[in-house]
């Protein structure tokens, strides 16, 4: 404490010094450039009454024009270089105007985290809303506030309990209003500086989650039953048993995410990206996902069936003991994927293509179509009746 008031003195000290040595100099030059006008002035004049000699008057004219043409000019460069030269304050000095402004800040983020607290919704939302604008400042507001918000919602979403009826599925207002604020941030920006963003665990049914960015965040055994993930970013996120029922996630992206044990049964996921996923032993049934890409997802035991996959790439797979019974297959590109094991019986396999897969211990049986580059297991278990012609 000691030494930051003695940096703040001397530093005081010096710019008052610096001040007062331009303002002298300053004056003195001024004064000297009116003397030597005057001096012109009246030598021209004593010239047109012959008080003097013409060579008196020469003489005094060629002095004056000397001065004002080299020491005028060199004093100012002499000012101008003592201005240049003088000494900058040291950066680490503190500044009063920033104190003021991370002091500003403090207090706003002190009053709007208390208004969370409190049971009027409107102020809840009003207090969230503050937030959202004070996330617009520095780095560290923009952890701070997230940070809030974070704890916010997790304080006032409803925790997940099982065997929860889809009935009465919907989401406080100011809860999701946080969610919105806290998705549009840059999370994995954030989350990279050490803040830890938790959001398992909760009911977040019903919620709209479009467009946003939560890569990173656990929403592990959380309910995001029916709610609307289209566009939303959730790589590397944890969603390991989630509940995802009916819920739509078109165009969404899941790469490297961990969805193991989910239920996704119901939902939309059309175009959707979820490479090199962890899917085990979760539940697809229904799925209605044409375009989706699963290159390289690890997927043992899912169940697949009555699934629409239309044009997806299972490229690379592990698709283990899955069950794709009664699924749509056309188009499907499963080449280099790991199939031992799988169900794939009364599914529509029109286009689909199976190079180089593995398939030990296959049970495939009453498939509609003709894939492409299929070992015979597979295409044996196309019936002719039930051939596309």
């Amino acid at each position: 404490m000691g030494k930051s008031s003695g940096r703040s003195v001397d530093l005081s000290s010096r710019i008052s010094s610096h001040k007062q040595g331009f303002l002298v100099s300053a004056r003195i030059l001024v004064g000297l450039s009116i003397a030597l006008v005057m001096i012109s002035s009246a030598t021209a004049i004593a010239k047109l009454v012959n008080v003097f000699d013409a060579k008196s008057v020469n003489t005094l004219l060629y002095a004056s024009a000397t001065i004002l043409g080299v020491v005028a000019p060199a004093g100012l460069v002499a000012i101008y270089a003592f201005w240049l030269g003088r000494k900058a304050p040291p950066k680490d000095l503190p500044d009063p105007r920033r104190a003021q402004v991370v002091l500003g800040y403090a207090e706003q983020l002190r009053l709007a985290t208390s208004k969370l607290a409190t049971e009027d919704e409107l102020s809840r939302i009003g207090a969230v809303y503050a937030l959202g604008a004070l996330a617009r400042g520095s780095q560290q507001s923009e952890r701070a506030t997230v940070d809030a918000l974070a704890r916010f919602i997790r304080t006032r979403a409803r925790p997940a309990t099982p065997r929860l009826t889809r009935e009465n599925i919907s989401l406080d207002s100011d809860v999701q209003l946080a969610l919105r604020i806290l998705g549009s941030r840059d999370i994995a920006q954030i989350i990279s500086t050490g803040v830890n963003i938790d959001l398992s665990g909760l009911d977040l049914r019903g919620a709209d989650l479009s467009d946003l960015d939560f890569r990173g965040v656990s929403f592990r055994n959380s309910l995001l039953d029916q709610a609307d993930l289209t566009r939303a970013q959730f790589d590397a996120s944890d969603l390991s048993f989630c509940s995802m029922r009916a819920s739509i996630a078109i165009d969404a992206s899941f790469t490297n995410a961990i969805l193991d044990h989910v239920d996704l049964s119901d939902s939309t996921l059309g175009g959707a990206t979820l490479q090199s996923v962890w899917l085990n032993g979760s539940r697809l049934t229904r799925l209605l996902a044409p375009e989706i890409d699963l290159t390289a997802a690890i997927m043992p035991a899912v169940d697949l069936s009555y699934a629409n996959l239309t044009d997806a790439s299972l490229r690379s797979a592990f698709v283990s003991e899955a069950v794709l019974d009664y699924s749509n297959l056309e188009g499907v590109d499963f080449t280099g994927a790991i199939l031992d094991g799988a169900r794939i019986n009364n599914a529509k396999l029109y286009n689909a293509k199976f190079a180089m897969v593995s398939i030990d211990s296959i049970v495939a049986q009453r498939n509609e179509g003709t894939p492409t580059e299929a070992p015979k297991a597979l295409l044996s278990s196309v019936g002719k009746e039930r051939t596309r012609k």
